[in-house]
């Protein structure tokens, strides 16, 4: 798992600075296979705990925001059996841990997205990509007054609110310190991916 979002945050270094950037992670069991495992037990064995810390760099460091989404996780803790699992761990606390580091958790006491069939995990998927890349903007300029910037979407103008919950409400956030990304939640993300484009004005009267 590590290993594959190294890979992932490699090929994002490349991307053009005003294009957003974003990873989904998905796994059904504990992360394991680490690369400074000892032996083949300690491949699987073993949490590897260096994948909350890949996934919480990419968000706090470097504004790479990580949706997670399990498959089938049992909540429960594994026994210490050779079975291929990480031992005394559960999945579930895992990936909870994981989607609050990745910046995108879900609302609710499962913070990642739970899917338990085929059809759960496609619609997660198309969810958890419109939640993490879809619907965030990289603005040219930082506005000298926040409160006046103006995000236009279909010609239809969307509230800026500063405590919006973007898993409940509509409009829209900034997702910075110096407010130079915003990101639109409910229907103004719908209609910017409906739309494909909307318009952002900055400081208006």
């Amino acid at each position: 798992m590590a290993r594959g979002l190294d890979g992932a945050l490699s090929s994002l270094d490349s991307a053009p600075a005003n294009e957003a950037r974003a990873m989904v992670l998905i796994g059904d069991g504990s992360p394991n296979c680490s690369d400074s495992a000892p032996n083949a037990d300690g491949l699987f064995e073993v949490l590897d705990t260096s994948v909350h810390g890949i996934v919480g760099a990419a968000w706090s460091n470097d504004h790479i925001p990580t949706a997670v989404v399990g498959v089938a996780l049992p909540d429960s803790y594994s026994q210490a059996l050779k079975d291929g699992n990480p031992d005394n761990t559960n999945p579930v606390v895992e990936f909870n841990t994981l989607a609050e580091a990745g910046g995108r958790p879900r609302a609710g006491a499962a913070k990642f997205y739970d899917a338990s069939d085929e059809s759960e995990l496609g619609a997660y998927l198309d969810e958890a990509v419109r939640v993490t890349l879809g619907c965030e903007l990289i603005l040219d300029d930082t506005p000298a007054d926040p409160t006046a910037t103006r995000v236009t979407v279909g010609g239809m103008n969307y509230a800026y609110s500063p405590n919006l919950n973007c898993s409940t409400g509509d409009g829209w956030v900034y997702t910075d310190g110096d407010n130079s990304r915003v990101r639109l939640c409910g229907a103004a993300c719908e209609a910017l991916l409906s739309a494909g484009s909307a318009q952002v004005d900055l400081d208006c009267p």
